[in-house]
């Protein structure tokens, strides 16, 4: 009898050992491993009190993820994990919150949470993403993990060391930094008017903008080919049932993708502003616009409706409550962090009769080179958050101090051997602008220009007066012989018959969103009677303007002043809703061939499309790009766009 008992005593462990190696749980096939760090954090902010809370006193919760990096705009797998921690929705849970804004917007939904490390990196979430998804607990002070292990492979993942914030319904999950020890509250430093009980709620257009400053405005959705339709009940918190009604629209990630450059710090630290026409707003974090991996989208719905809740609204088909599904949207701005909006530059050297019978291996070889150093010159202050003003008038001197280019020093001469400069600029964020025309004397009349725009009442300045006015602004002055150079003094002498005209210039978008341009010119070899072409006239030969686009212009500029070509590609984007590209094409490739001018232009928009079109047998022209995007061309048969 006892021989038997020990028997099945043996086979019951022998049942239960093979029971605990193998399960029905895949997600506990690891033993689960501490991470070092703090088990207390610090909540302050829009609070009653600051408070330390005591992780180990709140209830602990489980979440598998897959874990990323993004390196160079490449996704790198690390690994598969089980996280066992503490979510924010328990840590903030018994916050008494004090909001700065209570009194003008009691709402909760325009909140946000920082969650800072002993390092100083700082992530965020919204209140949004905390308190009201259909999953709730989804992002966790972890304090130990387990690998997921595949069963065949058996490939065993780099273990974390130390408590980690993980975000579970991020793709990349740039914002699963170590050693959490703050959590600060915050609400939205936002400027919208509150219209309550407005009737009706309707706004035509819908502003996208960027760290406040507008790229876009929308009066159509794009067709991008992708609607999306959410069966869900819809349910708000304080007025409960709404309705069934399905929704369909496109998703917000794919409107948003070219108003900022994919990292890991605007993956950490962006957000968005959606605010209706009546005030109403909320807070969203770029990740959960943009990085979600649980296809649980924001769409963006046309309704088209003037008199309820039209044109524009927001599902947010990741929330249970209906809170956040703002209605008639006017603006959407993302406010990111210094390096996560995109920045672009485009220069042109001329247009003309340049191809490649008539140009040595040498000089293509040495104007490729000359454009190259141009973007970069001008990338390199884009890159570490310049002013597109900046990178433009820069850009320009170089350009002007070469004596590859009509301008500047290369400037060609007219019938009577005299070297006369025309440059203007234009600042996009507000329709300043400043220009000179017919100066002999100032090396740089790009920077001559900016002064106008910037410590002048006026637009633009001609002649002596012009020269005056820059060396009362501290601008150099030369004698005119600066400006001579031989090659230019002999194109004189073969062109007596046969005029020729050329000119630089340079567009920009910069980090905040602002579109700048800029353009110089020695004007056309053998002009006579101070003739002034289009590069000083604003709206001509040089335009700008953040809602549309920026433009610089070359070519035989009495007919880019009569067709005021900077300006015709900036009203047809918009007042007919035609791409830069579009716009751009259609006034060079057939309105000015049409009238008999040849030329090109540089076109920027504010999402950072370019468009290089000409009607010529060349044009120098060159880009780069925050994306990594460069390029330098010259002849007909080679890129004149690069759009998104």
């Amino acid at each position: 009898m006892n021989k038997l008992l020990l028997q099945f005593f043996a086979l019951m462990m022998t049942v239960s050992a093979s029971l605990t190696a193998q399960t029905n749980d895949f997600y506990d096939d690891a033993p689960t491993n501490p991470l070092k760090g703090s088990k207390k954090i610090i909540v302050t902010g829009e609070v009653a009190k600051e408070m330390t809370i005591d992780l180990n006193k709140l209830p602990l919760h489980s979440i598998m993820v897959k874990e990323t990096t993004l390196t160079d705009s490449a996704v790198s797998f690390i690994g598969a994990y089980r996280y066992d921690g503490y979510s924010l929705y328990d840590i903030l849970d018994k916050i008494v919150l004090k909001k700065k804004n209570e009194a003008e917007f009691p709402p909760i939904i325009d909140l946000y949470v920082e969650v800072t490390n002993e390092a100083g990196e700082s992530v965020t979430f919204s209140w949004g993403e905390i308190y009201y998804p259909v999953n709730r607990h989804r992002i966790l002070i972890a304090t130990s993990v387990a690998r997921i292990v595949p069963s065949k492979s058996k490939d065993l993942w780099p273990l974390p060391q130390q408590t980690r914030v993980v975000a579970g319904n991020d793709l990349i999950t740039a914002r699963n930094i170590s050693n959490p020890v703050r959590i600060t509250v915050r609400s939205l430093d936002s400027k919208y008017e509150i219209k309550k009980n407005m009737s009706p709620m309707f706004s035509e257009a819908m502003r996208i903008c960027v760290n406040g400053k507008q790229r876009s405005s929308l009066t159509e959705l794009p067709q991008t080919g992708g609607e999306m339709t959410y069966r869900t009940v819809f349910y708000g918190r304080g007025m409960g049932i709404h309705g069934t009604t399905p929704f369909t629209g496109i998703m917000l990630s794919d409107l948003l993708s070219g108003y900022y450059t994919l990292s890991p710090e605007v993956l950490q630290k962006g957000i968005a502003v959606i605010a209706g026409v009546d005030g109403y707003r909320a807070a969203f974090t770029l990740s959960e616009l943009v990085n979600r991996n649980d296809q649980e989208e924001m769409l963006v719905i046309d309704r088209k409706d003037e008199q309820g809740s039209g044109r524009f609204s927001i599902f947010p088909a990741a929330d249970f409550f209906s809170d956040r599904a703002i209605k008639s949207v006017m603006e959407i701005n993302l406010l990111l962090p210094v390096g996560g909006s995109k920045w672009a530059i485009v220069v042109h050297g001329g247009a003309g009769t340049i191809s490649r019978d008539r140009m040595s291996p040498e000089t293509e070889t040495e104007y490729r080179s000359m454009i190259k150093a141009m973007t970069d010159t001008g990338a390199a202050i884009l890159a570490r958050g310049g002013t597109a003003l900046d990178a433009v008038e820069r850009t320009i001197r170089l350009m002007e101090d070469s004596p590859m280019f009509n301008a500047g020093k290369g400037a060609v001469f007219t019938h009577e051997g005299r070297n006369e400069l025309d440059a203007a600029i234009m600042d996009g964020s507000d329709l300043s602008a400043g220009a000179v025309a017919g100066v002999t004397d100032i090396r740089n009349p790009i920077s001559a220009a900016r002064k106008v725009m910037e410590a002048s009442p006026h637009v633009m300045l001609y002649g002596k007066g012009a020269s005056e006015f820059a060396a009362t602004q501290g601008l150099e002055i030369v004698d005119p012989s600066y400006f001579y150079t031989e090659r230019r003094y002999q194109d004189l002498q073969r062109a007596l018959e046969d005029e020729k005209h050329g000119t630089v210039g340079c567009v920009a978008l910069d980090m905040n969103g602002d579109l700048a341009a800029g353009t110089s010119t020695g004007g056309m070899t053998n002009k006579r009677y101070n003739r002034i072409g289009d590069t000083p006239v604003i709206g001509a030969g040089n335009y700008a303007n953040n809602a549309t686009c920026a433009v610089s212009a070359t070519g035989h500029g009495e007919f880019f002043i009569r067709y005021t070509v900077g300006h015709d590609i900036s009203a047809l984007m918009e007042y007919k809703g035609l791409t830069v590209d579009s716009a751009s094409r259609l006034v060079v490739k057939e309105k000015l061939v049409r009238a008999g001018g040849t030329g090109g232009v540089i076109a920027l928009d504010c999402a950072g499309n370019i468009s290089m079109p000409f009607n010529t047998e060349g044009m120098y022209r060159g880009y780069r790009t925050s994306g990594g995007d460069a390029g330098v061309y010259i002849f007909s048969d080679e890129p004149d766009r690069l759009l998104h």
